[in-house]
């Protein structure tokens, strides 16, 4: 009876130390070094090139992702870090187009690193939220190493690197830039927060105790990555929240309460549609032309 007590202690003890830890602190302690990069070019499009890295990290994980680079510019330019769906890191990129009268932004995005099926059944994504949390946790850190990677760049502008959620990428890009003053300011696009409210609500069944359960111990498994966590310690940088009249994914309350909690400036915006397709070409485009006119009303960009 007493070694049940103890271990039972014990465990306690590290559910509080769970729940109550500095994230922050935690992911720069736990964060990656590169032990190698590869690059090269994929495609040149449109007066652009598509650069391909991977990253080596010392934790054992590949970072894979695009950069989509203006060609004939002089000089450091601005980044935009595009965070989109699984899957989708070329093709994001490809979709993006140069905005008149808005100076070259080069725009990277980044492949996740997780290797699982991206369609499964809720009862499949309860089993696979452990590596699922390991891939996002990794996400994180991987952010990192790129910016380490950018700063490192002659054709970058280490002070003008911009960060852009879309979806379930508003969870690791407001962790990440939480932790890293190097990202200057965050747009969350169709994301926000209260994950055990969005796990909940993206159930098969219409059984409040039963979803309230499962919402709560997603979130739980999730907690290092809860944007509620986070999202004040964006200010003093600018941050744009953007979310969708009909989104049946992320609830109109996620959006709602991880604005509220922000500090100023901020900015809130509602598009008129569903869920956002990363394959949804018009779509894409509409959302970033959204984020680069706010980023030049913020002084972020500059008018050519």
């Amino acid at each position: 009876m007493i070694y049940f007590l103890i271990i039972l202690a014990g465990f306690l003890l590290w559910f509080l130390w769970y729940l109550f830890r500095d994230n922050r602190k935690y992911f720069k302690r736990t964060a990656a070094r590169i032990t190698g990069i590869e690059t090269h070019i994929v495609k040149q499009k449109n007066g652009a090139s598509i650069e391909q890295f991977i990253i080596q990290s010392s934790l054992g994980f590949r970072f894979i992702g695009y950069m989509k680079i203006p060609e004939n510019n002089k000089g450091k330019l601005p980044v935009m870090l595009l965070l989109a769906g699984l899957f989708t890191g070329k093709d994001v990129v490809d979709l993006v187009e140069d905005m008149p009268g808005i100076e070259p932004v080069i725009i990277l995005s980044i492949d996740y690193p997780y290797d699982g099926e991206k369609r499964i059944k809720w009862w499949q994504l309860l089993i696979a939220l452990p590596k699922i949390r390991r891939a996002a946790m990794n996400c994180v850190r991987g952010l990192f190493m790129v910016l380490d990677m950018l700063e490192k760049r002659e054709d970058v502008d280490p002070e003008r690197i911009y960060l852009t959620g879309v979806s379930f990428g508003s969870f690791f890009g407001v962790a990440a830039a939480a932790c890293d003053s190097r990202i200057k300011s965050v747009a969350s696009l169709f994301g926000g927060g209260k994950i055990e409210k969005l796990a909940a609500t993206n159930l098969p069944f219409k059984i409040p105790v039963f979803n309230n359960f499962v919402g709560r111990l997603a979130k739980t498994i999730m907690y290092p990555l809860e944007p509620m966590h986070y999202i004040q310690y964006i200010a003093p940088r600018p941050l744009l929240v953007v979310g969708g009249e009909s989104d049946e994914l992320f609830p109109r309350e996620c959006a709602t309460a991880l604005y509220d909690k922000a500090g100023e400036p901020k900015d809130l915006v509602w598009f008129q549609s569903d869920h956002p397709d990363p394959t949804n070409n018009e779509l894409i485009q509409e959302l970033t032309k959204e984020v680069i006119i706010w980023m030049k009303n913020r002084g972020l960009l500059k008018e050519v």
